[in-house]
């Protein structure tokens, strides 16, 4: 029912109101479960649960393991009440100017009643985030979170369209650009809203059938094993862009596919015993979808193999130890030396390489057919 407000300041609805008290106990505790906010407001829990569902229902609120927070809507709204404010658009400069002068965090605050809010901060200095958590595996529905904050599920229901603000519209006052070369995250699919530069390298046109069919063609007839932009060229793509520019302000996204299935590094970073084609890449990330089990049981015969040529390596080394003296169970062959990394020297280098290393006073040198003690002033051979 409509009442009375202290003041005078006109009827307000009860439903209203506990619907904003629930909002800013939120708010306040920034994560919080039906029972809490029940206790919190002396309300019954079943009240409560009507109230957060019809919240986030309409997108304001989410639902998170259990609990409710509140939602990036709040982020929308506040952002589009700060651009009416006319202080924002006369101080934000001077804001970012005092923060390089004196190297500190500083805002620009206006009163509300009887309360400081916050219009805009800024500080010299920025951080850097070393960890973060995808929500899917997959670009078409990990990308779009990244973007917008969002679940995959709300753009799997519509197709995996771009159906929100990017960052690139959030960011209108700078020069915005991407380069890449994923037609999941196209033009066709609604990414390149906002940028002012967007290359995604699509020839047949926007359309995602289209887009997907390019992408097939490229990876089973013209390019197979090599139908995505390489670093390389992504880099020269967008530090061309970047020396076109005449302002300070932009927003750059480079997006990579050298980390992807198929993965087939440059020759310089190949981990296979050989270097492998293009193709040949294609059609093993192929085999590790259709049949993993075979793919398992190679990498099993494989590190067998290195095993046993490693275990031959320790032997020879104990034994030549052992043949001056040392007694095997005296020492820790692996507290002197990595054995993987000697036998992965030895397999790997061109010519004919020798390493050496002194266990227990023993001085050795190990190369990849010998194992010889070094007998020189400063070897003492125990008796």
């Amino acid at each position: 029912m409509p009442e009375e407000t202290p003041g005078g300041r006109g009827k307000t609805i009860q439903s209203v109101e506990s619907a904003l008290d629930v909002v800013e106990v939120i708010r306040q505790k920034e994560r919080a479960g039906v029972t809490e906010i029940a206790n919190e407001l002396d309300r019954s829990k079943s009240t409560v649960h009507h109230y957060v569902t019809t919240l986030v229902k309409h997108d304001y609120l989410d639902k998170v393991d259990g609990e409710y927070q509140l939602s990036l809507r709040f982020l929308t709204l506040g952002g589009q009440v700060r651009e009416r404010e006319r202080l924002y658009h006369l101080g934000k400069d001077d804001v970012e100017e005092l923060a390089q002068e004196t190297g500190e965090q500083t805002r620009l605050i206006v009163e509300r009643n009887g309360s400081g809010i916050t219009l805009y901060e800024f500080s010299e200095k920025s951080i850097t985030y070393k960890s973060a958590i995808s929500p899917s595996s997959h670009t078409r529905e990990a990308i779009p979170s990244l973007l917008s904050g969002f679940y995959p599920d709300i753009f799997a229901a519509n197709g995996y369209r771009y159906t929100r603000g990017t960052i690139a519209d959030q960011l209108s006052e700078y020069r915005t650009a991407a380069f890449h070369s994923n037609p999941y995250v196209s033009r066709a699919y609604g990414f390149d809203s906002g940028f002012d530069t967007f290359e995604d390298d699509l020839l047949l046109g926007q359309n995602r059938l289209l887009a997907l069919a390019q992408t097939a063609l490229n990876k089973f007839f013209f390019k197979k094993g090599d139908f995505y932009a390489r670093a390389e060229e992504i880099n020269e793509r967008s530090l061309s862009w970047l020396d076109s520019r005449d302002d300070d302000r932009f927003f750059l996204w480079n997006h990579y596919m050298d980390p992807h299935g198929p993965y087939n590094p440059p020759s310089k970073y190949n981990y296979a015993d050989q270097e492998l084609s293009n193709d040949e890449a294609q059609t093993l990330y192929q085999k590790t979808i259709d049949h993993p089990e075979k793919i398992t049981e190679t990498m099993e015969r494989s590190s067998a193999s290195r095993d046993e040529q490693s275990t031959e390596l320790v032997v020879e080394i104990v034994d030549t130890l052992e043949a001056c003296g040392l007694d095997p169970d005296s020492y820790q062959l692996y507290d002197y030396v990595d054995i993987e990394a000697l036998e992965q020297v030895c397999a790997t280098s061109s010519g004919d390489p020798e390493l050496r290393f002194t266990i227990e006073g023993i001085r050795i040198a190990v190369t990849p057919d010998t194992v010889t003690v070094l007998l020189d002033e400063s070897n003492t051979t125990p008796e």
